[in-house]
């Protein structure tokens, strides 16, 4: 299988889990003085990192004795240092990223990501799948479209360029990377634990490796506290087109599709209890029963809310309060 091996930044981040954090915002505008998307905003010594949304807004934790490096596609990188600041404005200015076409990480020579020969790709470098019949419905892939990321190696270290491109491939449950859109690579588990990528939209996702739900998946992040994580992993059904007709009466569908499958988890951060969840309230209620109040507080305020994928989002946030 050919391998693509990375050009490689040292970024210090043995740190990272002593390092005092504060909650750091900001604004990124252009000379012209117009927000800039996705600029990636990461920690100088620590693997805290960011992108910036279409307002040119970002927001994440980073330790006040470090500085902030922001970096963007045709723009010179900006370092700005934190101090007591938990609201910075950067402007950056036209150029080349000193970045551009290196990927951010503590391992040199490390081999985070594998060649994928079966992943397809039309001329423009969209994902997309060819079906037999009139159309496809669905996709085994998060996105038609490459997305903006970052990922996390074992060793806790960021693995970044201006030039990398994510998406997730639901079916296989792999991390996918490109740099020119055309060939496509998938991550070693062995090497990357967590990837986080983000749409056109700002729709942030995030997946991790977590053996105990399936050690050949990723898996996606719902939510994230000091209390609960909450888990769920994706996958996609591949269902052949199942139309038939007598002539008078028909049945099935005379297209092959995707259909989505979630099951979700739940882990208790402080006992490391990891508990499969399934959207409704019984099972809700046997999972987080020593929540019995605060669930029934959160349910007062949420009325008849149907119990779908938001409602578990919404419920995870408000327990880890």
């Amino acid at each position: 299988m050919r391998k693509i091996f990375l050009c490689l930044v040292p970024v210090l981040v043995s740190t990272v889990t002593l390092a005092q954090t504060i909650t750091v915002s900001g604004t990124v505008n252009n000379q012209q003085g117009k927000p800039v998307q996705f600029v990636f905003i990461r920690d100088a010594y620590h693997s805290y990192a960011t992108y910036t949304d279409q307002m040119g807004n970002f927001s994440l934790k980073a330790d006040p004795a470090s500085k902030l490096v922001a970096s963007a596609t045709n723009l010179k990188d900006t370092t700005i240092v934190i101090g007591n600041q938990s609201n910075i404005k950067i402007t950056m200015t036209a150029g080349l990223s000193q970045g551009a076409g290196k990927a951010l990480s503590s391992h040199t020579g490390s081999d985070f990501f594998k060649m994928e020969s079966e992943v397809p790709t039309n001329i423009s470098g969209s994902l997309y799948m060819i079906s037999g019949h009139d159309e496809l419905h669905g996709s085994r892939f998060l996105s038609k479209s490459w997305m903006h990321g970052f990922a996390l190696s074992v060793k806790d270290s960021l693995i970044q360029s201006n030039d990398y491109f994510f998406n997730f491939d639901k079916d296989g449950g792999d991390l996918l990377f490109t740099r020119d859109q055309r060939k496509v690579f998938q991550a070693d588990k062995g090497e990357v634990k967590a990837c986080t990528i983000i749409d056109d939209n700002d729709q942030a996702y995030s997946f991790e490796t977590v053996p105990a739900i399936d050690p050949n998946r990723f898996i996606l992040l719902l939510v994230k506290g000091d209390k609960y994580k909450i888990y769920n992993k994706l996958k996609s059904k591949f269902v052949k087109a199942s139309f038939t007709t007598n002539g008078i009466t028909s049945s099935g569908n005379n297209y092959d599709e995707y259909v989505d499958e979630n099951h979700y988890f739940v882990l208790n951060v402080k006992t490391n209890q990891l508990q499969p969840l399934e959207l409704k309230s019984k099972s809700i209620k046997t999972v987080f029963a020593t929540e019995a109040d605060k669930i029934k507080a959160f349910n007062k305020e949420h009325g008849d809310d149907e119990i779908n994928e938001g409602y578990l989002r919404d419920l995870g946030d408000y327990l880890n309060k």
